[in-house]
C-alpha cells in the first residue's frame, strides 16, 4: 500500500521531534538507523534535526510517497528500545502523535502508525494530548508527573506558546 507524502511541513516537525537536542536520538542513532532502513545519511556534520530532515525528504521525494518515512519512524519507535525508559517513549509518542494527526496517523502503543481521524486544526490535534493525560490518570500517576507533562511535553514543537493541557 502506498502511502500519500507527508506534507513537507508536517515532515520538519517530526524531525524536529526526533531530533531534539535535549531529548532526541543522538547523531550516531540518526546514522544507524537510516543505514537499517536503506535511506541515505547526507552529511553527518549536519545538525540532527536537519540532517534527519534532508535524509527523509529526499527519500520520500524519490519514492513519492510516505512508506520509508513511516518506517524509519516505526523502527526509531520500537518500543522494545524503550523498555528501560517507558516515560520516554510515551512522551515521544505523545509529541510524534500531536504532528502525524495532522496527516491522519498516529502511532500505537505498539509502536505502529494506524490511520485516525486527520487533524485540521492545532485543537483537533491538541485532542490527542488531552488523550494522554486521561490514560496518565487512570494508571494513577502522581499529580508532579502531570505537572511536569504539561510544562515539558511540547517543548520544542512550533506550538509551545499555544499548547496547553486542560487542568485535571
Amino acid at each position: 500500500m502506498k502511502i500519500p507524502s507527508f506534507n513537507e511541513a508536517n515532515l520538519e516537525q517530526v524531525c524536529n521531534v526526533l531530533g531534539d537536542t535535549g531529548t532526541g536520538l543522538t547523531g550516531s542513532e540518526i546514522g544507524r538507523y537510516l543505514r537499517e532502513c536503506g535511506i541515505d545519511d547526507p552529511n553527518p556534520a549536519m545538525t540532527k534535526r536537519v540532517r534527519l530532515y534532508e535524509a527523509l525528504v529526499s527519500r520520500q521525494r524519490s519514492d513519492d510517497c510516505a512508506n520509508n518515512i513511516c518506517a524509519f519512524i516505526q523502527r526509531v519507535m520500537n518500543p522494545v528500545l524503550h523498555v528501560q525508559s517507558p516515560d520516554y517513549f510515551k512522551r515521544k509518542q505523545a509529541e510524534l502523535n500531536r504532528v502525524l494527526s495532522f496527516e491522519g496517523l498516529r502511532l500505537s502503543d505498539e509502536g505502529k502508525l494506524e490511520s485516525c481521524r486527520q487533524a485540521r486544526t492545532i485543537t483537533e490535534a491538541e485532542a490527542a494530548a488531552d488523550q494522554l493525560r486521561r490514560k496518565l490518570i487512570e494508571r494513577g500517576v502522581h499529580a508532579d508527573v502531570l505537572k511536569f507533562v504539561e510544562r515539558n511535553l511540547w517543548k520544542g514543537t512550533t506550538f509551545t506558546p499555544c499548547l496547553r493541557l486542560p487542568r485535571a
